[in-house]
């Protein structure tokens, strides 16, 4: 597999302190809109700021709905390809996840703006598609910041949270919280599997896998190897990632990984990755450098959709 023309090619201490600098920083993105409004472009007439993108998830009943966390609350790319800002909610969203079974009922973390008080929000959640959002629980140690959240599959009430180097669990909605002691370390993203109780974890020493709810861990593959981001099909079970040597590549069964060929974009850092629930063939991922692209295939190639 040819890697990626990036960071990556430096010392790993190099890549390390290159990815917490990305994480950490603001990036002013003013999309280019640059074609004619069907769901694979977008009008010229409209353009919205975002600070940095912290989620991206798909809604689970619209295909064409993306929706993205950032540093000032909740943005929304719509049927007629534009994206527009939800509700007033300024907060900056750090962690994000929707719910797989409920139209609407979203889950984030992260802490307000420093003009509102800075600290942190615990568990937040809304019901009505991320206009208003209200606090369900501090969790452990908090108000905890969760920068990686992920529902169970197959019930919302068990939620994990990353915070403080340690996964934390609800399994009764936020109303109480466990440590889950065998955790791997240095998570980076933690996303459902296909099935219930199945759980990956993208770290700085690979991708994890629990298939008990967290209780025990098993390393799938990238050891030595950052996984910045990771997404797996609710459907099918295939899992499309990305890794500090590799780049983007994905794998049906059995861990077999394809390198994905990504154009001219060699040099991109993919950040996030969402696949559609009711169409999988449609994935989405956003870049570091704010460019969101889709696959109509399953993510064996990719269109651009926004130019910074």
């Amino acid at each position: 597999m040819k890697k990626p023309n990036s960071l990556f090619g430096q010392p790993k201490i190099v890549q390390a302190l290159s990815l917490i600098a990305l994480s950490s920083s603001v990036l002013l993105l003013s999309f280019l809109l640059i074609s004619n409004g069907d769901e694979n472009s977008l009008t010229t007439n409209t353009s919205v700021e975002i600070h940095d993108i912290h989620g991206l998830q798909v809604d689970i009943e619209n295909s064409n709905r993306v929706y993205l966390s950032s540093h000032t609350g909740l943005y929304v790319r719509d049927d007629n390809a534009m994206i527009s800002k939800i509700g007033e909610f300024t907060g900056d969203l750090m962690g994000f996840t929707i719910s797989p079974i409920n139209t609407n009922t979203f889950y984030a973390s992260g802490h307000p703006s420093l003009q509102d008080g800075g600290g942190s929000f615990g568990l937040i959640g809304s019901k009505d598609g991320g206009v208003t959002w209200k606090q369900i629980s501090s969790g452990l140690n908090g108000p905890a910041d969760y920068h990686a959240l992920a529902l169970d599959p197959k019930n919302e009430n068990i939620i994990y949270g990353y915070y403080d180097g340690k996964i934390q669990k609800t399994s009764d909605g936020g109303k109480t919280w466990e440590y889950l002691e065998a955790s791997p370390k240095n998570i980076i993203q933690l996303q459902p599997g296909k099935k219930a109780n199945q759980l990956y974890a993208a770290t700085t020493n690979g991708l994890h896998v629990s298939n008990n709810g967290g209780q025990n861990w098993t390393l799938v593959s990238f050891s030595n190897q950052t996984v910045i981001a990771c997404k797996v099909d609710p459907v099918s079970g295939k899992i499309i990632a990305f890794t500090s040597e590799l780049g983007l590549v994905y794998s049906e069964k059995d861990n077999d990984w394809q390198q994905v060929n990504f154009g001219d974009n060699e040099s991109e850092i993919v950040l996030h990755i969402a696949f559609s629930a009711t169409d999988p063939k449609k994935v989405y991922l956003i870049t570091q450098s704010l460019k969101l692209f889709h696959s109509t295939d399953g993510g064996l190639t990719w269109k651009l959709l926004h130019i910074l």
